[in-house]
């Protein structure tokens, strides 16, 4: 049985997060994915706001930013359609659209390099209460193991 102090299941921005800020802390991580590639296939949600990064600690990167966020049109269900622009308000959460599958893949890295240790193909199968500590069952490419 392999143990972990901490053990991450999703390498998504949060998981990768979380795994990199554990790890710097001194933690022994685990960060597993069940897909075979992180940041594929890509998800939704590629709008993100500067102050949102600055507060967990990413520097923006120009190989993962697409563009900037310098207005924002919204369209209600009855076509009513509102332009909000630096020009009319002061937008202070101004953002970026990210390429999201190499963001995905720079959290990841950011999280190994502070020491994390990441396994793809991975899924967790069970878990149950042992004495004081928590048993994970895991699959990875057909070999199950526990953590």
């Amino acid at each position: 049985m392999l143990e972990t102090d901490i053990l991450i299941i999703g390498a998504g921005p949060a998981g990768s997060i979380a795994a990199k800020h554990a790890a710097l802390n001194g933690a022994k991580v685990l960060l597993v994915d069940k897909k075979s590639e992180i940041g594929a296939p890509k998800r939704c949600a590629e709008g993100v706001s500067k102050d949102g990064l600055k507060k967990l600690g990413v520097s923006p990167n120009p190989r993962w930013i697409s563009s900037d966020i310098n207005k924002v049109r919204l369209v209600s269900p009855n076509g009513t359609d509102v332009l909000l622009d630096e020009d009319k308000v002061k937008l202070s959460e101004m953002g970026y659209v990210l390429e999201r599958k190499v963001f995905d893949k720079h959290m990841a890295m950011d999280a190994a390099r502070a020491g994390a240790h990441i396994m793809v193909k991975t899924i967790a199968t069970g878990m149950s209460k042992e004495n004081d500590g928590i048993i994970v069952n895991l699959e990875h490419m057909e070999n199950a193991f526990e953590i």
